[in-house]
């Protein structure tokens, strides 16, 4: 009788071993997506930061430009 409730435990517990190795390499599996995923996004991060210093800086001399065109029609309707 003891003898088949070690067998049964060892049985038992083998079980719960590989059904925790299963558990185990699925999770690393997560975790080397989880891991690529975050690279790629911090790649998107930083183009569109950089995209978007370029569209600001862009703007930035348009505007003066711009306000450099204004001044100069002031000037011109001033000297009139």
């Amino acid at each position: 009788m003891l003898i088949l409730i070690f067998s049964a435990t060892v049985t038992n517990l083998q079980q719960k071993l590989e059904g925790l190795q299963t558990a185990n390499t699925l999770m690393k599996e997560d975790i080397r997506i989880a891991k690529s995923n975050i690279v790629q996004l911090q790649q998107e991060n930083l183009n569109l930061r950089r995209d978007k210093e370029s569209l600001l800086d862009q703007h930035h001399r348009q505007m003066q430009v711009r306000l450099s065109s204004v001044n100069q029609s002031e000037l011109v309707i001033v000297s009139i």
